[in-house]
């Protein structure tokens, strides 16, 4: 890169600085390189998916939306949240 702010600021009589800016280069050249294409995130190919038990749970009882209530609603206090979530416990439960 010719025009480059941070390797410019880089002082040329400095060891460390000129080191730095030789591992910065290499890196550029092997990452910034069209021929090379990031992969992309994997963290979703990674994740294994849950057990069937759980995936019933998870669409049955969103407490998700419980969750996001307590934090944007002034008045839903964190007992309040803690009673919904038993009771929706309850009813999971009982579904089962």
């Amino acid at each position: 890169m010719k025009c480059d702010p941070v390797l410019d600021l880089l002082d040329a009589n400095n060891a460390t600085q000129t080191d730095y800016k030789k591992v910065i280069e290499a890196a550029r050249k092997i990452y910034l390189n069209p021929s090379n294409p990031m992969p992309g995130s994997v963290i979703d190919l990674s994740l294994p998916s849950l057990p069937s038990e759980l995936n019933t749970i998870s669409a049955s009882v969103n407490f998700d939306d419980e969750l996001k209530k307590s934090v944007v609603t002034g008045n839903y206090s964190a007992d309040t949240l803690l009673r919904t979530f038993r009771i929706l416990g309850k009813k999971r439960e009982a579904t089962r």
